[in-house]
């Protein structure tokens, strides 16, 4: 990641000072009413909007790197905690039920409302669009669990019991899967705007 600010950080400053020394070319241009002060002005002006389209391009990339790396932060810290309910079977006991009664519902919560949401819920991955998608997917199926959870009241053990057995046993499993996707999702389009990025440049040395 430092190498990859570094690098952007680079071109942010390189741009900046393009910018400024193509303006003051044309300040001096333009004070100039030759023929051939107008064509140079002319090439200036195209190429001050060659390069605006370069720096848009740059300021996306770095709204890329900041959502993938959002993901690829929090991800794998979710996981962690994921992990606690994989082993619980179909037909759970009863120190397994208080596991999904008191530390699955509060996991479930923390994901949407807490901890996790910022990842989740709270950032929005409008320039990642297969990502967006893939998160909108998600976040349905983890508020579907959410809303089966809080259809039972805590002292229905056998509901719960049987509820698990049925359903969310397997969609826990399936927003599981789907985490383990998007992380590398955005993993892969991480290192392809890194990429990127080093040609930029590599581009303007």
């Amino acid at each position: 990641m430092s190498i990859t600010l570094t690098v952007f950080s680079s071109l942010v400053t390189i741009g900046k000072t393009i910018m400024e020394t193509i303006k003051t070319a044309k300040d001096v241009f333009q004070n100039d009413k030759t023929q051939s002060s107008k064509t140079a002005d002319n090439h200036l002006t195209e190429l001050t909007n060659n390069f605006s389209i370069y720096q848009k391009r740059i300021e996306l990339l770095a709204i890329q790197i900041y959502q993938c790396e959002t993901l690829s932060r929090f991800i794998p810290m979710w996981l962690v905690h994921h992990n606690k309910f994989s082993d619980i079977p179909a037909s759970p006991n009863a120190d397994e039920l208080k596991i999904l009664n008191g530390e699955l519902k509060n996991f479930i919560n923390d994901s949407i409302r807490d901890h996790f949401s910022s990842a989740f819920f709270r950032t929005n991955y409008d320039r990642l669009p297969q990502i967006e998608k893939m998160i909108t997917d998600f976040r349905n199926r983890i508020i579907q669990i959410d809303d089966d959870l809080n259809r039972i009241p805590v002292e229905q053990t056998d509901m719960l019991k049987l509820s698990w057995g049925v359903s969310i046993k397997a969609d826990l499993f399936r927003i599981r899967r789907d985490a383990l996707e998007i992380e590398r999702k955005a993993n892969d389009t991480f290192e392809e705007v890194v990429n990127e990025l080093r040609q930029a440049a590599t581009s303007l040395n």
